[in-house]
């Protein structure tokens, strides 16, 4: 056993009635007690005390809720007085498997400074005896003890009330990993990839550049190109390399604004957020991984949210409308509406909810803006509680009940996760996005990601097959990949694509003349004879375009 995990093992957590159960406290040791039983959460006192002594001077408190499991109407300090099994000698006892207790921080800068003092291993065995209920989503299916926990009314009204703490519910596990951020405010102006794959003579070599004050979208980069070579490769590379933080070649910035760390060349990249569509392209990025990465990485899908792991349409709207972050002078959720009324009928759809009244269940429906419009903290809290976090949106009209495309549940899920998981310096790297988007959807997906990550110092690289995904960007942000008999080259379109027609993108991209091949196949069944020729090209005059017409009369043999 290491000298870490024998560290780890001594470590014990007590209850005390008491700020006096810190007093001796041993060394490797943590105790809870309650704190300001003045206030009162809607009926519950929740708020306590966990003070930790590592060794010597190296002691801290942080603020920590405690609920008891099975009673909601019993406080923490009464169940201390009451069941918690105390002598009157005794200043504290020891949390065992049985202790009734559950517990969660009340931000994310908690368990941030947590992990700051003890490291990640001595605060997840620290959080782990107090039946932490961040540090319990590490574990997959999530306890018994932590699923009873969440449906209390406890819970829902007093440990959730706060913003932050809601947010930290979400959020703050990666923090007990281990992973770290930078606190950067732009990304890398520029980035060079390469990678060599199998089956290709030469290596890959992309060199991106992104402007973030630029009015036209130059924070996002596009690679087209046909099927099979290398597209999806890339994006994989980048998060391989960026989360692995070697130092080299193959991912780096050949023009740093600074030098950080005295490592030239390092990319400024504070996280990257990874986005694939259901099917292949879901296995385009690596898992999220337990491990220590470099970066911060999040992989999130557009699926309809059946995914392991992946939340429901309901619960991430609740988390969004309960996110105390802003992006800009604006808040996330603002930002979040204005995008969604471009695209869809914003007040039509609406979200499956589940209340109790005296009456039993009741089932019905609240609007995206209505989940902001309850007057007073615990109406809010009811309503955000009611919501069937894993039920999809639909369009409710007087007409009846009408089912959301594809295309639109995917546009709202990439809107959701965007103005949820875009922070300052990210790298949001997108595989496929226009699967079952339509053309005008396509737009307005570029619209806010551009919005996004303009307000947020970020940039993003988009493998797609869609030319009119490209006609959203200027030229210098295209690269287009190319194979000549196993030579691979990525270049710049002399076409200017920003608005382009996009049949004309697709000829450039994919070297694919569409209109001489649909004429080749006519041409083929046409009479030999001149006469016969003209007098069924006639007849067909009506289902022609003017092009093709035109292509039959001046060549009509090749």
């Amino acid at each position: 056993m290491t000298k870490s995990k024998k560290t780890e093992k001594k470590w014990k957590v007590f209850l005390s009635r008491d700020l006096h159960g810190r007093e001796n406290l041993p060394e490797l040791s943590a105790v809870i007690y309650p704190s300001n039983q003045s206030w009162n959460d809607f009926g519950h006192k929740t708020h306590a005390t966990l003070f930790v002594h590592q060794s010597g001077d190296v002691r801290r408190e942080f603020p920590i809720y405690v609920g008891v499991l099975g009673s909601d109407k019993a406080s923490f300090a009464s169940y201390l007085a009451d069941e918690a099994g105390f002598s009157a000698e005794q200043e504290r006892v020891e949390i065992t498997a049985q202790t009734p207790l559950f517990t969660m921080m009340p931000a994310s800068d908690n368990y941030r400074d947590l992990v700051q003092l003890v490291g990640p291993s001595v605060s997840r065995t620290i959080l782990t005896a107090a039946r932490d209920l961040v540090n319990a989503q590490r574990t997959k299916p999530l306890p018994q003890w932590a699923r009873v926990a969440r449906n209390m009314e406890s819970f829902e009204l007093a440990f959730m009330r706060n913003t932050e703490t809601f947010f930290a519910y979400h959020n703050a596990v990666t923090i007990l990993e281990g992973l770290g951020s930078e606190s950067l405010t732009s990304i890398s102006s520029n980035l060079e990839l390469a990678f060599k794959l199998d089956g290709f003579s030469n290596p890959h070599h992309f060199k991106f550049s992104f402007d973030p004050q630029s009015i036209l979208p130059k924070r996002i980069a596009v690679i087209i190109g046909k099927n099979g070579i290398g597209k999806s490769q890339a994006l994989n590379r980048i998060v391989r390399y960026a989360i692995s933080g070697k130092n080299d070649e193959l991912l780096n910035d050949p023009n740093p604004e600074c030098f950080r760390d005295m490592e030239y060349g390092r990319p400024r990249i504070s996280r990257i957020v990874a986005i694939t569509t259901p099917g292949e392209t879901q296995y385009t990025f690596p898992p999220t991984t337990k491990k220590s990465s470099y970066i911060a990485y999040h992989r999130l899908t557009l699926g309809r949210g059946k995914q392991k792991g992946a939340r429901g349409i309901g619960g991430l709207l609740v988390q969004l409308a309960r996110h105390p972050g802003t992006i800009g002078s604006s808040r996330r959720w603002d930002v979040f509406l204005r995008a969604v009324e471009r695209a869809l009928p914003l007040n039509d759809i609406k979200i499956p909810t589940v209340t109790r009244n005296d009456d039993g269940i009741f089932r019905g429906f609240v609007t995206i803006p209505g989940l902001m419009s309850a007057v007073g903290e615990q109406r809010s809290l009811e309503l955000w509680h009611s919501v069937n976090e894993s039920a999809d949106p639909a369009r409710v009209t007087s007409s009846g009940v009408q089912s959301l495309s594809s295309g639109q549940m995917s546009f709202l899920r990439f809107a959701l996760l965007a103005c949820l998981h875009i922070e300052n310096g990210t790298l949001v790297l997108i595989d496929e996005p226009e699967t079952h988007l339509h053309p005008n959807l396509i737009s307005v997906f570029v619209e806010l990601l551009d919005t996004m990550l303009e307000l947020t110092g970020s940039a993003a690289i988009v493998a797609t097959h869609s030319a009119y995904l490209v006609r959203e960007v200027p030229r210098s942000q295209v690269h287009v990949v190319q194979d000549a008999d196993g030579v691979i080259s990525v270049n710049t379109p002399r076409l200017k694509t920003f608005g382009a027609d996009v049949g004309s993108i697709s000829t450039f991209v994919f070297d694919d003349d569409i209109t001489a091949r649909l004429m080749d196949r006519i041409r083929e069944k046409l009479p030999q004879g001149a006469r016969q020729r003209r007098e069924m090209l006639s007849v067909m005059e009506g289902e022609l375009s003017d092009e093709a017409i035109m292509e039959f009369q001046v060549r009509p043999d090749r």
